[in-house]
């Protein structure tokens, strides 16, 4: 989640993040995007 952070500070508009490795790392990354995209609902702004 850390790294998914520091990444996302650092990506503009334009960028996309590609994220792959075990299924252990991506389930991790799923879950941080699925809490992330709910605070940000939460806080009004659309992803």
């Amino acid at each position: 989640a850390a790294a998914l952070e520091g990444q996302c500070a650092q990506a503009t508009s334009d960028d996309e993040i590609l994220l792959f490795g075990s299924f252990y790392c991506v389930a991790e990354a799923l879950e941080w995007l699925a809490r992330r995209s709910t605070e940000d609902a939460a806080n009004g702004i659309a992803g």
